[in-house]
């Protein structure tokens, strides 16, 4: 089991009821009953992904950690729902979005802790947001039973094996953040993650759909370049109307920090 050291915990809101491994290796686990959160691995520099490694860039970021991927399959355990960009899709083409995907070694660890919170033991249902379309029908995701979030002009250039599980958001650009939500929680689903990318991220913020921020602090400079990407994606928030979030916990594992922020 791996151990984190608690260097800070706000004694509120009150933690979940987590299995007693858990609570011993990582500590209390604070989310909220009902909303999004989001996870994030980035560099010192505030990098989240670049370029043509974007599949490989949180493996390349964090050194491939053990505390890190830990860390996300709790993540994904203890969510209703994942919530994922059409990109993150593309830039893993053979992953799941699942628990024991990143860290197979605690798949007992995970089904407990779905068990604790009264969450079926079936993985949390995976929704791939898309406003082009252009989707790899052949993508393990979906003979998982992955759903679709797409515009009405996306539906259309959706491969047809996809069209009849999509669900139709309003408007014909980008898919609306709130819509998104709306469409989501429509399905019965409280606790939501999201791990990106960075352009689903950035627009979460900017609607204020985003409850809390797991961020993951790898001590290592990526570098300059202008593909690399920072968790907000495009979007501009300061000067105008920063999203200042309030420190939930921060751990330590080795090197690594773990920062949690509520907004």
């Amino acid at each position: 089991m791996i151990k984190y050291e608690t260097l800070f915990e706000l004694e509120s809101p009150e933690p979940l009821a987590v299995p007693p491994e858990l609570a011993s290796g990582y500590g209390n686990l604070r989310l909220p009953e009902k909303g999004w959160y989001g996870n994030f691995v980035c560099s010192l520099d505030g990098v989240v992904a670049f370029g043509k490694h974007q599949g490989a860039a949180g493996r390349l970021i964090s050194g491939a950690s053990e505390a890190d991927r830990f860390l996300m399959g709790v993540l994904r355990a203890s969510s209703d729902a994942i919530v994922i960009g059409a990109g993150t899709l593309r830039a893993e083409p053979q992953h799941l979005w699942t628990p024991a995907r990143v860290f197979p070694s605690a798949e007992g660890l995970y089904d407990s802790l779905r068990r604790h919170l009264k969450l079926p033991l079936s993985p949390p249902q995976l929704y791939v947001v898309t406003a082009s379309g252009d989707l790899d029908p052949g993508h393990p995701v979906f003979g998982a039973g992955a759903i679709v979030l797409t515009t009405a002009g996306g539906i259309d250039r959706l491969p047809a094996g996809l069209r009849p599980s999509a669900r139709v958001i309003p408007g014909d650009g980008a898919v609306a953040a709130l819509d998104l939500a709306d469409v989501v929680a429509h399905d019965g689903h409280r606790r939501v993650l999201t791990e990106g990318g960075p352009a689903l991220m950035g627009s979460l913020l900017d609607a204020g759909c985003v409850d809390q921020l797991f961020l993951t602090l790898s001590p290592v400079v990526a570098g300059g370049g202008k593909e690399r990407q920072r968790f907000s994606g495009s979007f501009e928030f300061l000067p105008n109307q920063g999203r200042w979030g309030r420190l939930v916990s921060l751990r330590r594992c080795a090197d690594m920090l773990f920062l949690q922020y509520a907004f």
